[in-house]
């Protein structure tokens, strides 16, 4: 009887001191952005300005990214130059993403308010000012 007390008892702790200390953080799907190219070519060319243009505005792909809410998007810049990303219209900087280099993974919530939001992000020093487009939109649907 003594050694089935002292199994309870050894059990009744062990129940005790497993520590749940909550359950593990979900895994999330991060969609990735590439930036190029550098400048203006014949098969680029913004709101069809000449080949001539020496702005710098990268065509991003995919231009539009929507994800759920918890999900996240990263950028991978071109090799020509670093960028600054930025969000319109408050045109506060992001990051910055050396040439080549990978970004940070930026993981976006839902509005509690609305089903979706969508914001605008674009590169500092972006000339296109006759086409006026954001580099790409990114979309949050709320679980």
């Amino acid at each position: 009887m003594t050694s089935r007390r002292f199994v309870l008892l050894v059990l009744a702790l062990a129940a005790c001191s497993s520590s749940d200390k909550g359950t593990a953080p979900t895994t999330f799907t991060t969609t990735t952005v590439t930036l190029g190219p550098s400048e203006a070519t014949t098969a680029y060319r913004p709101s069809g300005l000449p080949a001539t243009w020496s702005g710098f505005c990268p065509v991003a792909t995919p231009s539009t990214v929507t994800l759920t809410a918890g999900n996240a998007y990263r950028v991978v810049n071109q090799t020509g130059r670093s960028v600054e990303l930025i969000t319109l219209p408050s045109r506060g900087a992001i990051e910055t993403i050396a040439a080549g280099a990978t970004g940070v993974t930026h993981r976006e919530y839902g509005a509690v308010s609305q089903a979706t939001f969508t914001f605008t992000v674009t590169v500092n020093g972006c000339t296109d000012t006759q086409s006026a487009q954001g580099l790409f939109n990114v979309t949050v649907n709320s679980k």
